[in-house]
């Protein structure tokens, strides 16, 4: 018998055991069938339709959503979930998740207790396109639904860009009407799916559901794992740096994490050489197209019991880490180096100062943002710092993703992030490429300047050090 739950608003049926989540106090929820079709009701019967041995699945009904409400506090999803656990649950059916970015972190520690324990999630994204938790988690089945799909359709996305792995029909024949198109709907597919295999074979984990649905998917793709993102490392850990091209100056780079114990070049000639075997953690920077950037990770793989995490913005070394990944799960990592789509189009009323660092090398840039970042902190200033380059991640900085363009980061700062003045490292991005206004500052070079002389507020900095300066001359011109 496989145990499965629903947290949603409530199946109106009487399933093996039901329970109501009422201002995080739990309670037997009173089955009254007479009344209206709930939203779980249809997840319910999604799942029903689908479902090859309904006699093998024992369900748990956990309402947190009340009557004629659309929305649950993050307490009541995480009282649920740890009941989950003691009850023993397999399957946990979700349409309920999160967008709010302090709850990322609550869900996360949760969710990794869930997979420790061998529970299997399906988590509904929501309909708005942006990250959502627990959906967008690699640890979790993430479902959004694709218009061109119908009955029990689905495709398997390995790369996408919100973490949401399965698109699936939400287009689904119930006993009076049809199901709208909308990611709840599509989930109950894919968890159908998912109890078929294990009514079938009980012992199956997460890895093996995973390559059981990739094998049903439309496209047929083979399983790749994502590689949890995280953004803190061990202390002690060794920073290595793999190189095409020595373009600069590695030893200016001033970590933020101060747990990074040392720095190492790694070069075509000393991959090979370096010892591995004391090595407990690193941290490796891959600047570009490195051909041996995949046999030094190996080397650490095999020669020690390395925790490896990666930082990278190529999309090859990516890919290729993820197949060792395969027999490496648990010792390999990337930083988060995503942040949340914008489904925003509208600006508040009071815009916030920005400050744009344009014009100088990446090193150069993650400085002087840790270090504006330091002294606005310093005075009470509460800021919000990015860049749109993959290395200010191990500075602690926000990362702007290659998806979203400055002005849809900006926008969706304002709705999400309390802050008196933001801070951005743009070095990929063409100054053409974004808007600045009144509200905005440009620190940049002379040559840059000179190339764009129509700049509203423009600060000429051509120092090579950092000091107190740079930073008075920014407050003074926000003051």
């Amino acid at each position: 018998m496989i145990k499965a739950a629903i947290i949603d608003d409530g199946v109106s049926e009487n399933l093996y055991h039901n329970w109501f989540l009422q201002k995080n106090t739990l309670r037997p929820l009173v089955i009254n069938s007479s009344k209206r079709c709930t939203h779980a009701d249809s997840c319910y019967g999604v799942i029903k339709k689908y479902l090859l041995t309904p006699k093998l699945v024992q369900w748990h009904n956990i309402k947190i959503l009340p009557d004629n409400a659309f929305r649950a506090n993050i307490k009541s999803l995480l009282m649920a979930l740890k009941l989950c656990t003691l009850l023993d649950v397999k399957v946990i059916h979700l349409s309920i998740g999160t967008r709010y970015w302090r709850d990322f972190q609550l869900i996360s520690e949760e969710i990794k207790k869930q997979m420790e324990r061998g529970a299997i999630i399906v988590a509904a994204s929501n309909n708005e396109g942006t990250i959502t938790y627990p959906a967008s988690l690699p640890q979790v089945i993430g479902v959004k639904y694709g218009k061109e799909l119908s009955g029990d359709e689905f495709y398997y996305c390995p790369n996408s860009y919100d973490g949401v792995q399965f698109i699936a029909s939400a287009k689904h024949e119930l006993e009076n009407y049809t199901t709208e198109p909308a990611n709840s709907f599509a989930a109950p597919l894919i968890t159908s799916k998912v109890l078929n295999l294990l009514c079938e074979r009980p012992s199956s984990q997460f890895i093996d559901v995973m390559h059981y649905l990739c094998m049903l998917s439309k496209n047929k793709s083979s399983y790749v794992p994502t590689i949890p993102r995280i953004s803190s490392v061990p202390e002690n850990s060794i920073f290595f740096y793999l190189y095409k091209n020595e373009k600069y100056p590695f030893t200016q780079l001033k970590l933020a994490n101060r747990a990074i114990k040392d720095f190492v070049k790694i070069t075509p000639n000393s991959w090979k050489s370096y010892p591995a075997t004391s090595l407990a953690s690193a941290v490796i920077y891959i600047d570009g197209p490195v051909a041996y950037a995949i046999n030094f990770i190996k080397k650490l793989l095999i020669e020690s019991n390395t925790q490896i995490w990666i930082l990278t913005e190529n999309l090859q070394i990516r890919e290729k880490i993820k197949y060792l990944a395969i027999n490496h799960s648990s010792r390999l990592a990337f930083f988060n180096d995503y942040c949340i789509s914008s489904s925003y189009t509208h600006l508040c009323e009071e815009e916030i100062p920005v400050v744009f660092l344009y014009g100088f090398n990446k090193f150069t840039t993650a400085n002087m943002l840790f270090f504006l970042k330091q002294k606005f902190l310093e005075n009470d200033i509460d800021c919000l710092v990015a860049g749109d380059f993959i290395l200010a991640k191990v500075m602690d900085l926000d990362i702007i993703s290659k998806e979203q363009s400055i002005d849809e980061y900006i926008t969706e700062s304002y709705s999400f992030f309390q802050c008196e003045v933001m801070l951005i490292g743009i070095t990929d991005t063409p100054l053409t490429n974004f808007l600045l206004t009144d509200r905005h500052l440009l620190v940049c070079n002379q040559s840059v300047s000179e190339e764009y002389p129509d700049i509203p507020n423009v600060l000429y900095w051509s120092e090579n050090g950092l000091d107190e300066i740079l930073y008075q001359m920014i407050f003074n011109i926000l003051s």
